[in-house]
């Protein structure tokens, strides 16, 4: 997964959601439970389903967004599964 971040701009809402909520923890990131906003959440699961199945946001993009860091792309695709589980299927925080 090689991407920059200009290459970012093809999923902004991740990007978006990664930088403010996962980045610097500035809201929960209980807020997609609520489905307040089903077009945006239609959207960021578009988006992070993109993403894990290697077509969206990189790692080196991810972790330049954020203050993660991922020893392989396979722990970074690991992560964005959990994430996916907690968000939209009552899993456990990853």
């Amino acid at each position: 997964m090689s991407q920059s971040l200009d290459d970012a701009k093809a999923s902004p809402t991740f990007c978006a959601f990664a930088r403010v909520a996962l980045g610097f923890a500035a809201i929960d990131i209980n807020i997609c439970s609520g489905r307040s906003n089903d077009v945006f959440l239609d959207t960021f699961r578009r988006e992070l389903d993109e993403t894990i199945a290697g077509k969206g946001v990189s790692r080196s993009v991810y972790e330049a967004l954020t203050d993660d860091e991922f020893e392989d792309d396979q722990a970074y695709v690991d992560f964005l599964k959990g994430l996916r589980a907690y968000l939209f299927e009552d899993g456990p925080l990853p």
